[in-house]
């Protein structure tokens, strides 16, 4: 499916294919696929990002729905660590290499807003130096 945007054709955006564009009438509203959650912002989808407090220490930590889990995209600590202290806010957990396979073959030459989304430049270049958390929706 293609979609015309400013005079140009691009392919459709999988929640374009679900429900549609995103106009007006659509404002603020949040849907999901199987691939990310979106907002419909100014007339354009958005991947809806969102954030909660770890009632540990008071941080906040950006989270997007992807490939069926919600990622943490902010990275869990700023400052230097070891693995044994590190743990994820309840009720979130340490992706699993499967979880990681997962992620990058259903992103794999997915586009998002004209944009290719790239592994690399949304989780880090080095996944395991990264301290990220996911939780099941």
């Amino acid at each position: 499916m293609y979609v015309c945007e400013f005079g140009k054709w691009r392919e459709a955006l999988d929640v374009e294919g679900k429900v549609g564009l995103c106009t007006s009438d659509k404002e603020g509203s949040l849907e999901d696929t199987d691939l990310f959650g979106y907002v419909c912002k100014s007339q354009k989808w958005e991947i809806f990002t969102d954030s909660l407090e770890d009632k540990r220490d008071g941080k906040r930590y950006a989270y997007r729905k992807a490939a069926g889990l919600y990622w943490m995209i902010s990275n869990l600590q700023d400052t230097t660590f070891t693995w044994a202290d590190v743990q994820c806010p309840e009720g979130w957990r340490f992706p699993t290499e499967t979880d990681w396979t997962n992620l990058s073959k259903q992103l794999a030459g997915v586009t998002a807003n004209g944009y290719q989304l790239n592994l690399i430049s949304t989780m880090g270049k080095d996944r395991r130096a990264a301290v990220r958390c996911v939780k099941e929706p």
